[in-house]
């Protein structure tokens, strides 16, 4: 369950689990693309892993770490990564271009 309002705006790309550099920390986060803003979740219970395997369900519950307007946003993809704001935020293994043109 993702804690953000969506305010019926259509989700155009999603992909969980994704390497996302932001400044210079690296994180795993569900990256969610709408129609007016890239959206960085965190799992807030990934690191049960070891109830999940026991046989423990942990629901999954997603906090907004980012959010950036796609409106005036100034990006590049480079192979198969996205760099945003000179090298702010990297999504790697996302093409934004693909996604939003």
């Amino acid at each position: 369950m993702y804690n953000y309002d969506f305010n019926n705006e259509k989700v155009l790309f999603e992909k969980p689990n994704t390497l996302v550099k932001i400044n210079e920390n690296t994180y795993y986060l569900n990256v969610l693309i709408t129609e007016s803003n890239i959206l960085l979740f965190k799992d807030l219970n990934r690191d049960f892993v070891k109830q999940k395997s026991l046989g423990v369900f942990v629901s999954s519950e997603y906090e907004l770490v980012k959010s950036i307007s796609l409106k005036d946003l100034n990006y590049k993809c480079v192979e198969e990564d996205t760099i945003i704001n000179n090298e702010e935020i990297v999504l790697y293994d996302v093409r934004l271009d693909k996604v939003i043109n």
